[in-house]
C-alpha cells in the first residue's frame, strides 16, 4: 500500500483498499471514495444515530463493510463501539463481515476493544 513515513491520506488508503479487494475478486458495490455511488447512512432502528461506512464490497452474494480506522480514539469509546456494533449486524445480515482497515503499528489496540466489546469484526492490517 504505502509507506509507513507517508502521511495519511484518506482518499488515497481508499482507492489502494479498493484495489486491493478487487484483486481478490471483490466488486464493490459502493464506497465514499470518488467514483462510486456513496453508501447509504447505516442507523439504528428508533434512532437518528448512524454512521457511513467507508467501502461496501460483494463476493459470492455476500456483502461485507470495511471502515478505515486510524485511530480508535477518534470518537469516544461508545460512539466507536456503536458503530461497529451497527456494521458487524449489517453485515451479518448480509450474510458477510465487516472489516477494520487500521495501520499496522495499531492492530494490538483495535484487537483489544474487539475483544472488549465482544465484537465480530475482522482486521485488515496496513502499511501507511
Amino acid at each position: 500500500m504505502t509507506t509507513a513515513n507517508a502521511p495519511f491520506n484518506k482518499q488515497q488508503q481508499l482507492k489502494s483498499i479498493i484495489s486491493f479487494l478487487k484483486e481478490q475478486g471483490f466488486q464493490i458495490a459502493n464506497s465514499v471514495a470518488g467514483g462510486y455511488e456513496d453508501p447509504k447512512k447505516f442507523v439504528f432502528k428508533g434512532s437518528e444515530l448512524g454512521f457511513t461506512p467507508d467501502v461496501i464490497a460483494e463476493t459470492n452474494g455476500c456483502q461485507y463493510i470495511f471502515s478505515l480506522e486510524e485511530y480508535a480514539d477518534e470518537l469516544s469509546d461508545k460512539q466507536v463501539q456503536n458503530k461497529w456494533r451497527l456494521f458487524d449486524a449489517y453485515a451479518k445480515q448480509k450474510k458477510g463481515l465487516h472489516y477494520l482497515v487500521v495501520p499496522e503499528g495499531n492492530v494490538k489496540k483495535f484487537k483489544k476493544l474487539i475483544a472488549d466489546w465482544d465484537l465480530d469484526s475482522r482486521i485488515l492490517a496496513l502499511e501507511w
